[in-house]
């Protein structure tokens, strides 16, 4: 069944609701018509099953209110070195599917300043757009927040203790293997920061400093790998870890 994210519903079961916001997606591009059944989850902790009333999908009645499932624990937030946009794209994408909660573009000593960093504004409203789609196809119920970029060393002052961080670096005699890694934390982590490099990854000086500032330095294998590859594989493996979803319970 398709999925949507609208904000806050104040109605309740057995009410309408209006669906202005979805309307040209529901009668244009999916041909949905009266008799129809969507999903639908808002900014709360519920997700709800309407039926669509009319052909123009104007208005539709909430058949069920359920409490959503729990998304993955721990909290992940995500901090991308910028790299070309079209792979950039790419991991919003994949990282929003897979249950982070926050995304951050970062910039390392390696990454290419310039215009493509000045026009954040522009694409903030494309990126967020990614992102909730590939969370409302996936079947999450977050919709992970895009920051505005930041340095490397910002970030490493950024988050205090009760943050685990861990950096990805391609030097795999100087690194732990993730699976290690994980299973140090004995599923007592709350939240997990990820430090992910650009083309060229990240310099030997970037990672003297992530040590300094309890980054665990963690490696995929001795692979050199491409960043939206690290950024996919990592928070897969990462996802199954810690994987222990609850399931919604109905809620009239």
């Amino acid at each position: 069944m398709h999925r949507f994210f609208v904000n806050h519903i104040k109605e309740k079961k057995g009410e309408d609701v209006s669906l202005d916001s979805l309307r040209h997606q529901l009668k244009n591009v999916l041909r949905f018509r009266k008799d129809d059944f969507i999903e639908i989850f808002d900014d709360t902790s519920f997700e709800y099953s309407i039926r669509i009333l009319d052909d123009n999908c104007d208005f539709g009645e909430i058949i069920s209110k359920r409490i959503r499932k729990i998304e993955m624990y721990p909290e992940i937030i995500l901090c991308q070195s910028f790299i070309k946009n079209d792979r950039f794209e790419l991991i919003l994408e994949k990282s929003s599917e897979l249950g982070v909660t926050q995304i951050i573009p970062m910039i390392t000593e390696r990454v290419q300043s310039g215009s493509k960093l000045k026009n954040f504004d522009s694409k903030h409203s494309r990126w967020r757009k990614i992102i909730q789609e590939a969370v409302e196809q996936s079947g999450g119920n977050v919709i992970p927040t895009i920051e505005s970029f930041h340095t490397f060393k910002d970030l490493l002052n950024l988050f205090d203790d009760q943050y685990e961080k861990i950096l990805f670096w391609e030097k795999f005699e100087n690194s732990i293997d993730l699976k290690t890694c994980l299973n140090s934390y004995q599923n007592n982590i709350k939240k997990l920061i990820i430090f992910i490099g650009p083309v060229g990854g990240f310099s030997e000086s970037e990672v003297s400093i992530a040590r300094e500032n309890r980054c665990k330095i963690v490696t995929l294998g001795d692979r050199v790998l491409k960043s939206e590859t690290v950024a996919i594989s990592s928070l897969s493996i990462i996802r199954y870890h810690f994987q222990g979803l609850v399931s919604g319970k109905y809620k009239n």
